[in-house]
């Protein structure tokens, strides 16, 4: 089956000729159809085929902001058969060049404001025919002399839709390679999922380089043939505007971003009668947060997923409100948690998350030796720690490499997370192990405190040790006016454990 004929673009092209004024993408003060869309995607893709040969296979990179243009290049790479690779538009030169040399696409798209650091590595890119800036005059004059037609493609649904980069919260970024059958399944997995209908309409700022972006909160959009609504960038107040204005339905964005949306002002009074559900995941979400959108009449889905699925794997089901943190796998998805033998765990024991389905990844992008220590017997191994009960609910516990030893004990950064974060006036924590001369590691928070909040230390301590085990206490506690994030909003701890590290060695330091 998935050698037949058939790809992803196929989704803008049936919308095109079922409904062809119906709206795809609204962007700034553009309003784009499903018909503009489709022919912008037959110009692009012709245009590669013509000028410079693009067949299946070959790599096309996109080194931009959001902008319409992202998913036009995209759909172009699927009715080719082309290898589509988002570049992060916030990379330094040498990571962009480390990632480019891996993949060495043909042609790059790229907006007026990044054209500059491909050029100044033009000498060391030799790979690299051509790159497009998006916008411009040669840019349009390309494409108005391309044909709008159908091209001739070379894809099927085993054909590689792109090389997605993890956001490398715990290392360096590896490149998920996710066919278009992945994306296929994992859309119509969703949409099935969350009854996503034709009238969806999806306020996204998330950057279109993340899989969370491009494919989780977009491709079933468009498979239900519902609307776009890109920004740049998140702005609270435009976002509340544009919640009533654009008749949004669903909203996907990071924990950080509910907080700052629910702190806006304006919020309690913003109009949410067309919001159906806000999605979430990557972070610890806190109680108060998610009563704080219950009284605007809107829930907070919960999700967990990974680039290597596509996205979502699984998900809260609205009967589990009064279960926190209990979640039931996506209808396609098989879910396990075994131990480090790859044997399932008994009830409630900590253990791997493994993961089998259509949505799962094919591989890391020449990268034999991660793709071997991940995909074993047919099964993801996610690199994450949960539990399940005997009734076949899934806890998450966090990164096995986030897991802290204190004393010979396991420590989940997850479940000290999941109670600072309920502590009146923290905004953000993160919770790390740090090195200690007696217990090996020892727990340590990092809070970021609301604005105009002064919290005091020994009573965030007391409120830890009365909900957890006393090992499981933080023996320090750090405050902070920020906390670092990456591109999608989600806390990176690596300078957090480089900045502390020495803390519990330093024998001057006082501990609590």
């Amino acid at each position: 089956m998935e050698h037949l004929h058939g790809n992803l673009g196929m989704v803008i092209e049936w919308w095109g000729r079922v409904d062809p004024e119906r709206e795809a993408i609204v962007f700034q003060d553009q309003r784009i159809t499903y018909r503009e869309v489709n022919q912008a995607v037959n110009r692009i893709a012709n245009c590669l085929q013509t000028r410079f040969g693009i067949r299946k296979g070959d790599r096309v990179a996109c080194f931009s902001e959001n902008c319409v243009e992202y998913y036009e290049i995209a759909f172009a790479c699927c009715k080719l058969g082309a290898v589509f690779v988002p570049l992060n538009a916030f990379m330094l030169r040498h990571e962009l060049q480390n990632i480019t040399g891996s993949c060495m696409p043909r042609v790059i798209f790229s907006s007026s404001a990044k054209v500059d650091i491909l050029k100044s590595m033009k000498d060391s890119t030799p790979y690299v025919e051509h790159v497009f800036v998006i916008g411009s005059e040669g840019y349009h004059k390309a494409l108005t002399a391309s044909d709008p037609s159908e091209p001739d493609n070379q894809a099927d649904w085993s054909s590689i839709f792109a090389v997605l980069f993890t956001s490398g919260t715990t290392g360096l970024p590896k490149g998920s390679i996710l066919t278009q059958a992945n994306v296929r399944d994992y859309s119509f997995q969703y949409d099935v999922c969350f009854g996503y209908g034709d009238d969806e309409r999806n306020l996204l700022p998330l950057p279109l380089c993340f899989t969370g972006a491009l494919v989780a909160a977009s491709m079933p959009i468009f498979h239900a043939g519902g609307t776009i609504v890109l920004e740049q960038k998140f702005v609270a107040k435009r976002f509340l505007e544009l919640i009533n204005k654009e008749k949004i339905t669903r909203l996907t964005i990071v924990p950080t971003l509910f907080k700052r949306l629910s702190e806006a002002p304006g919020f309690a009074e913003a109009d949410f009668s067309h919001l159906r559900q806000c999605v979430t995941s990557g972070a610890t979400i806190p109680d108060c947060l998610i009563e704080a959108y219950e009284k605007r009449g809107v829930g907070i889905l919960r999700q967990y997923g990974l680039t290597e699925a596509a996205g979502a794997v699984m998900f809260q089901p609205a009967h589990l409100k009064e279960e926190k943190g209990a979640y039931l796998p996506c209808i396609w998805n098989q879910v396990r948690v075994v131990d480090a033998y790859g044997r399932d765990v008994t009830p409630d024991e900590p253990g791997e998350i493994i993961i089998r389905g259509p949505t799962v990844m094919a591989g890391y992008w020449y990268n034999k030796e991660d793709t071997e220590a991940a995909l074993r017997d047919g099964w993801l191994y996610t690199g994450d720690l949960g539990a399940v009960d005997t009734q076949g609910y899934f806890r998450i516990l966090g990164r096995k490499k986030e897991i802290i030893i204190s004393g010979g004990l396991n420590v989940y950064s997850s479940e000290v997370e999941a109670v600072l974060s309920n502590y009146p006036g923290v905004s953000e924590v993160a919770v790390i192990g740090l090195p200690h001369p007696d217990y090996g590691e020892a727990v340590a928070a990092v809070i970021m405190p609301e604005a105009g909040e002064t919290l005091d230390l020994q009573a965030i301590i007391n409120f830890c040790r009365s909900r957890l085990s006393h090992y499981k206490s933080p023996k320090a506690v750090f405050f902070q006016k920020e906390l670092p994030h990456n591109n999608v909003g989600k806390i990176v701890k690596t300078p957090l454990i480089e900045r502390y590290r020495n803390y519990f060695l330093d024998s001057d330091m006082q501990t609590v």
